[in-house]
């Protein structure tokens, strides 16, 4: 998580930017390095395989984590790497019976899939940038929570009678928890009360006969 624009409590939703590191071997993508001058390239993503990962994302005019468009960086043992950055809104579960101390979790999911491979899940941690809690004046990030299920109940793959090819795909779920700054609340909501109280105790200083009251 690069960066946590705003969570709609109205709207029970949140907004953000994201980064998605993809990482996959494919064998049929290998050489001899020490033959060549070179131990990786860089290809356009549409001219090798890759796996399609969907977003559920609610903002359905934005991007939503396809690499259609994306640079892959392949290494000579078959290894290929992907970098992608993406706006994501998703849904959150809004609680806002302590405001302003309330605290929120919010939600992003995405489904991967792949044909004759196996998507191998070595991590489904979501990370989130510090400067987020250093710099945001509303938010803080305090806590993640993620896990990968299989798409296909009690099997790995599944075999797609149409074409003869192995099917598999898995869902990566994550739970953001965002807390309000104290130090916001007490600005927006305490400290106006606040002066406004103060400013009612001052009517009752105006002298009865300037007729101002």
């Amino acid at each position: 998580m690069i960066w946590l624009n705003n969570v709609d409590c109205p709207e029970s939703k949140f907004d953000g930017n994201f980064m998605a590191y993809y990482e996959w071997n494919d064998p049929r993508l290998t050489w001899n390095a020490s033959e060549f001058d070179f131990a990786n390239i860089t290809v356009p993503i549409d001219k090798i395989w890759f796996p399609k990962l969907k977003f559920q994302n609610i903002n359905t005019e934005g991007e939503n984590g396809d690499l259609d468009e994306e640079l892959a960086t392949v290494h000579s043992d078959g290894r290929v790497w992907v970098l992608k950055t993406f706006y994501y809104v998703g849904f959150c579960n809004i609680e806002s019976k302590f405001y302003p101390y309330d605290r929120h979790y919010c939600y992003i999911q995405a489904m991967s899939q792949g044909t004759d491979v196996h998507l191998a899940q070595e991590s489904n941690k979501i990370f989130v940038n510090p400067s987020i809690n250093t710099f945001h004046t509303k938010w803080l990030v305090t806590d993640t929570r993620s896990e990968v299920t299989n798409a296909i109940p009690n099997n790995e793959t599944m075999l797609d009678k149409n074409s003869s090819r192995l099917f598999n795909a898995h869902i990566l779920s994550g739970e953001i928890e965002v807390v309000r700054r104290y130090r916001h609340g007490r600005m927006i909501v305490v400290f106006p009360l606040y002066i406004l109280g103060l400013a009612s105790l001052a009517i009752f200083m105006i002298p009865i006969e300037t007729g101002e009251r």
